[in-house]
């Protein structure tokens, strides 16, 4: 057992789990995604609205991405302000998509307008879309941390 975890709050705990569910998801996908991820601009895809955890869902996907060193990431959950609305959400996205060379679609992209929309762009501008939900292990992590941060949070 991890050391001090009856001691933790419910939000150190969701924080650790995120930190070491990302670690064990990119050392099974590292041969994969190295290429893909390091000294490249990364953009975080996948659903937000009506997903009241995507905060840390993001940040378990954003984590996961830093441990294959880009040059930066750019993460909506953290970019883009809650109070926006849809329309000016998704031209600011965009406008940061474009600039990237990889997009990560998140396991619960498919449930998303605006993921889907991304994808699409990241296609048509020639970007490297990677999907975590092709790893096993990776889409298990994510579903890990979803669940902890339905019964933590």
């Amino acid at each position: 057992a991890v050391q001090g975890w009856c001691m933790m709050n419910n939000t150190e705990k969701v924080l650790y789990i995120i930190k070491e569910y990302a670690r064990l998801a990119y050392l099974s996908n590292s041969e994969y995604l190295d290429d893909r991820i390091k000294n490249n601009k990364v953009y975080l895809s996948g659903q937000i609205t009506g997903n009241a955890n995507y905060k840390g869902l993001f940040m378990f996907a954003e984590t996961f991405v830093r441990f294959g060193e880009p040059s930066e990431v750019f993460n909506p959950a953290t970019r883009i302000p809650e109070n926006l609305d849809y329309m000016s959400a998704m031209k600011r996205c965009i406008a940061g998509l474009v600039e990237c060379r990889t997009i990560i679609m998140l396991p619960n992209a498919y449930m998303s307008k605006g993921a889907k929309l991304e994808k699409e762009v990241a296609l048509s501008c020639g970007l490297d879309v990677v999907t975590l939900s092709d790893n096993v292990i990776t889409a298990c992590a994510f579903n890990a941390v979803e669940e902890a941060l339905k019964r933590l949070l």
